[in-house]
């Protein structure tokens, strides 16, 4: 029962990890856009590390696809492997590309000041930076749920299966006396 609330807690973290990813896909590409038509005097950092996150998006989008359709459909050793391969991957690119990214634009956002005219372009910056951690804590949250299914998960069926297993060939019980067979005379 635990196992198969755990599951359906997996799946629905990877659907959650999949809208977010869209969310940031329309956000970092919204960015892009806006860096690419005019700069806003901001340095040259910001521009490839927002196509990265673009390039975040896309993978976990369709990686979330990828592991929802694993789940659903397979659930051998192979297949919790490359679930957490992926989520690993995943987990990487989102850390290294919200650090980055953070980075660029200060470390805590920026404030739509009297040197930017453009609150538009500013508030996507720092939902931009905020839907990327924000990703990244959905993905760690479910690489440690997909760890924590391959550890435990696959322990429980066997213990489940192994339970089953000793019921089923266990002998009928019946309430009838118990009768000793007849005594046979060795030959002499």
């Amino acid at each position: 029962m635990a196992n198969a609330c755990m599951k359906i807690t997996y799946i629905s973290i990877l659907c959650l990890t999949i809208i977010f990813a869209i969310v940031e896909l329309a956000l970092a590409s919204d960015l892009v856009r806006d860096i690419n038509r005019s700069f806003f005097g901001f340095s040259s950092f910001i521009r490839p590390r927002t196509r990265y996150l673009v390039f975040c998006s896309s993978w976990t989008l369709l990686s979330g696809i990828f592991l929802v359709m694993i789940m659903a459909l397979a659930e051998s050793a192979m297949a919790i492997i490359v679930q957490l391969i992926v989520l690993f991957m995943s987990m990487v690119f989102w850390l290294i590309g919200a650090a980055l990214f953070t980075s660029a634009i200060g470390g805590k956002g920026i404030n739509c000041g009297p040197g930017l005219s453009n609150c538009h372009f500013v508030n996507i910056v720092n939902s931009t930076m905020a839907f990327a951690w924000i990703n990244w804590a959905f993905v760690f949250i479910a690489f440690c749920m997909a760890l924590w299914l391959a550890i435990f998960g696959r322990d429980h069926e066997r213990k489940e299966a192994t339970r089953n297993m000793d019921t089923t060939n266990a002998a009928p019980v019946s309430n009838a006396p118990v009768t000793n067979p007849p005594a046979t005379n060795p030959p002499a």
